[in-house]
């Protein structure tokens, strides 16, 4: 191998072993690495390097522990928004666009959820109002809405209500409660 490290421009890359060496499985998720998997290592910065086939051997290896701790994630965002927003699994499915099986493969740990949808539980159990009003708005248009299948690598089928353009609601970041006229 031999090659010169990229990172500080002094070392030299040679396969290594060993504990104590994390790998980013996804944004957010790190992990140790197996102390006998071999990767590409600087001799002076310890920089560590992947290639696409070293990076999906690594990612194999870790992606029982990621779906072992996505779904603990994902159970406690659920039962937190069902809690929260006193809604079904069902409600959470539809606010989020996802079919009805989808999220029972996520909280069984079959499948791993996109970052955008662990995103959006993140934001519903924060904000559970958010859920009753994407229901809302869900249900106020599903006869003017056109269900569109978009099929994944995984068999993930997404539905996105199209909606007709409405404008975005006004914001008053100025309100007071206590001086609201409106309540009178």
């Amino acid at each position: 191998m031999s090659e010169i490290c990229t990172e500080c421009l002094e070392g030299r890359l040679e396969p290594r072993s060993g504990e104590g060496r994390m790998f980013t499985y996804r944004r957010g998720s790190r992990y140790e690495l197996p102390a006998d998997f071999d990767v590409p290592t600087c001799s002076v910065c310890g920089a560590m390097f992947f290639d696409e086939s070293l990076r999906e051997a690594a990612k194999a290896l870790l992606r029982p522990t990621y779906l072992a701790d996505q779904r603990t994630h994902l159970t406690f965002l659920v039962e937190t928004i069902r809690e929260k927003a006193g809604v079904s699994n069902r409600d959470v499915e539809r606010a989020c666009g996802v079919t009805p099986t989808y999220l029972s493969h996520l909280l069984k740990g079959r499948k791993e959820a996109s970052e955008p949808l662990m995103g959006l539980l993140e934001a519903f159990a924060i904000y559970p109002a958010e859920v009753h009003r994407r229901l809302q708005r869900e249900s106020a248009h599903d006869t003017a809405s056109v269900r569109m299948a978009v099929h994944a690598e995984e068999d993930i089928v997404w539905h996105e209500p199209v909606h007709v353009w409405s404008p975005a609601p006004e914001y008053d970041f100025d309100f007071d409660p206590a001086n609201d006229v409106r309540a009178a």
